[in-house]
């Protein structure tokens, strides 16, 4: 539990230092980029910190560069790619 309480504050501790930055000059659309990607990256830290199973996103690149990288493959090894 003590560690959930230091990922909190540390991320509330860098919400602080960089969001007042960005703030002051008045950069919305950065204000929400960077809040969503620190949001995202302090679930995450809990998860791991309380040893959570979280997935490897491998799995998910792989499928989605499939399409591309497998016609590649193909023609590297000399093979026709087209279903035809």
């Amino acid at each position: 539990m003590l560690a959930v309480i230091g990922v909190l504050a540390a991320g509330a501790l860098i919400f602080l230092w960089e969001g007042r930055s960005l703030f002051k000059q008045k950069m919305k659309k950065e204000m929400i980029i960077f809040s969503s990607v620190l949001l995202l990256a302090v679930i995450l830290y809990i998860g791991v910190v309380l040893d959570l199973p979280i997935p490897s996103p491998t799995k998910a690149i792989g499928t989605l560069l499939e399409p591309i990288v497998k016609p590649i493959v193909l023609w590297t090894e000399g093979e026709d790619f087209h279903d035809g």
